[in-house]
Parts: C-alpha cells; structure tokens; sequence
C-alpha cells in the first residue's frame, strides 16, 4: 500500500461524527420551530421530549460500547446508520403519525373513557423520536468514529486528534446553514428525508466496505 490506511481511517472517523449531526443538539435545535407548528407543542414540553430522550440513550450508550467491542466499528456504524436512516424517516413523518394514533384511539372510543389528547402522542412519539436519534447519532456514531481513529495513530495521535477536530468543528459550526437550506429547498419533512438517506444508505454502506477497526487487521502497525 503507498499510503498508510490510517489516514483514510481517520478521514472516515471525521466524516462519521459529521454524520451524526442530525442527532446533535445543533442538528435538531433547526427543526424546533417547525416541530412546534406541525405537533402544536410549546418550546417547554419539546425541550422535555429531548431531555427525556437524551437521559434514556446515556442509559444505554455503555451497551453500545460494549457491541462495539465484541462487533467493531463496522457493523457498529452501519447498523447506527440505518437506525439513524429510519429515525429520520419516522420524525418527518410524526405528526401524521401522532394523528393516526389519536384517531384509531377515537374510532374505538376509547378517547372519551380515556382522555388522551393528541398532544399526548405527539409528547410520546417525539420522546421516542429522541431517544433514538440522540442514541444512534450523538451517541453510538460519535463514540465509534472517534474510538477507532485513534486506534491508528501513536506517535502521531496528537496531530490526528488535532485534524480531526478542526474538521467536525468546522462541520458542527457550518452545520445549522447547511440545514437550513435543506429545509427551505425541501420542507423540514424533505431535509430528513434527504438526510436519511446520507446517513441511513450512503455512510452506512462507506462505513461498512471502508472502515477498519485496527492497524493489525490490515497487517500494519499504528
């Protein structure tokens, strides 16, 4: 090989935590407003939804890195990635999904028995929505990516650590335009559309031909 590997590994590591950008907080703070509007919630009970859904994934991240351990960063990203794919798909589709729920509730009478609103399921769905989107995105994505970059580099880990912050830096700053754009170009429904399929098809499929977990597999040293 002309080149070490590592670099392409650390490359794909940058590009894996930019990935899970949708899940972090600058990612989904863009579609806040929108939120608001489509499930008729207030700012408080949707910051509640993303708390709540925040502290359950945290919850399961150690799980997480245990399958990371015994599966590698392959399988580990691809999977994460089409869980993220499929959250995304889910979340522009809440609302209606809400709606439904309430409805089929209504048709079999129960809404009157049983009370509930349908700001109920949209608060239910969108907790779910979270917690699942924190977990495969800002956590499982995030922790593998920069787990693996670092298994590739010793005595120049500093200047990989270093390369590799400038970079999602950058990508975290940038981000919320990006986003935004999407979403005037494409509805908040279109931009998770389209970033389900980046991140639930196109880095899923990358992560899972091109990335390697460790120098030794490829017969190299770090």
């Amino acid at each position: 090989m002309p080149f070490f590997y590592g670099w392409v590994v650390l490359f794909l590591s940058a590009f894996g935590i930019l990935m899970s950008i949708p899940g972090q907080t600058m990612g989904v703070s863009v579609f806040t407003d929108y939120l608001m509007d489509a499930l008729n919630m207030n700012r408080m009970n949707l910051s509640l939804a993303y708390m709540i859904g925040t502290i359950l994934s945290s919850m399961m991240l150690s799980r997480a890195g245990k399958f990371y351990d015994r599966f590698g960063v392959r399988i580990t990203l691809f999977l994460s990635g089409i869980l993220m794919g499929a959250v995304l798909i889910f979340l522009s589709q809440v609302d209606r999904a809400a709606q439904g729920l309430a409805n089929l509730i209504a048709a079999q009478g129960l809404a009157s028995q049983l009370h509930i609103p349908f700001g109920f399921w949209a608060f239910l769905l969108m907790t779910l929505g979270f917690f699942l989107l924190r977990f495969s995105g800002q956590g499982v994505m995030t922790m593998s990516s920069r787990s693996t970059a670092m298994k590739w580099f010793d005595q120049r880990r500093g200047l990989a650590a270093a390369l590799m912050g400038v970079v999602t830096s950058f990508g975290f700053s940038y981000a919320p335009k990006i986003l935004d754009r999407l979403i005037q170009d494409y509805t908040w429904r279109g931009a998770w559309l389209c970033l389900a399929l980046i991140c639930g098809v196109f880095f899923a499929f990358v992560a899972l031909i091109f990335q390697r977990d460790n120098p030794a597999d490829c017969g190299l040293k770090p």
